[in-house]
């Protein structure tokens, strides 16, 4: 399992289990070349304001990576509410997982056969982001960069649905007041980077035929 978040530069712990692995870093670049300034930005860096937003949106896509090489996880698809589905490859498998009125359904897509479904854990929550402690806030060109630091809660979870233990740092960009990417780095040094985009499309979660 993977470290918990709390961002700051973090000192270096391990990274847990299996969906953890090894890792090498999608750090944010926020060009050598851009207009920097960091200035006051409310309280919060303009977080909450962006969470609230992105969540009023109630639809958007995502993409997520843990890990890097071939032990990395990878997942992309929809969030319309508190349903959520998404294509998850890992080890060399691909997998069609959807959570549909609080419970998770998966099954293989490379030779699909009947759906195993479990009670979900829970929905995608960027209110999690709120938990952090703020360590800096930046302008820089046309988004926002927080930086967060995570103590001692799961921050990857409610991101990924995959767990995580230990301290951990965050940087989140913000762009046209949405959430658009989130960078998790553990004390492992294992990263996972979550992408966010198409904010308020008419996107659907496709029923599950549970007799397929």
């Amino acid at each position: 399992m993977m470290p918990t978040m709390r961002v700051t530069r973090l000192p270096r712990q391990q990274g847990g289990g299996a969906a953890l692995l090894a890792a090498t870093v999608l750090a944010i670049v926020a060009g050598a070349c851009g207009t920097r300034s960091v200035v006051p930005y409310e309280a919060d860096g303009g977080l909450h304001a962006a969470v609230e937003h992105t969540q009023s949106a109630h639809t958007f896509r995502v993409r997520g990576r843990l890990g890097a090489g071939t032990s990395a996880l990878g997942w992309e698809g929809i969030v319309v509410d508190d349903d959520e589905q998404y294509q998850v490859a890992a080890m060399g498998t691909t997998l069609d997982v959807r959570r549909i009125d609080g419970v998770a359904w998966a099954r293989s897509l490379e030779s699909p056969g009947a759906w195993n479904s479990a009670p979900s854990d829970g929905s995608f929550d960027l209110g999690v982001l709120l938990h952090g402690e703020l360590s800096s806030a930046e302008t820089i060109d046309d988004h926002r960069l927080v930086q967060l630091r995570f103590a001692g809660e799961d921050v990857l979870k409610p991101l990924s649905h995959i767990p995580s233990t230990g301290p951990a740092q965050a940087t989140v960009t913000i762009r046209s007041g949405y959430i658009a990417e989130i960078e998790l780095r553990f004390q492992s040094d294992t990263t996972a980077h979550i992408e966010l985009w198409d904010y308020g499309a008419p996107l659907i979660v496709d029923p599950v035929d549970a007799g397929s």
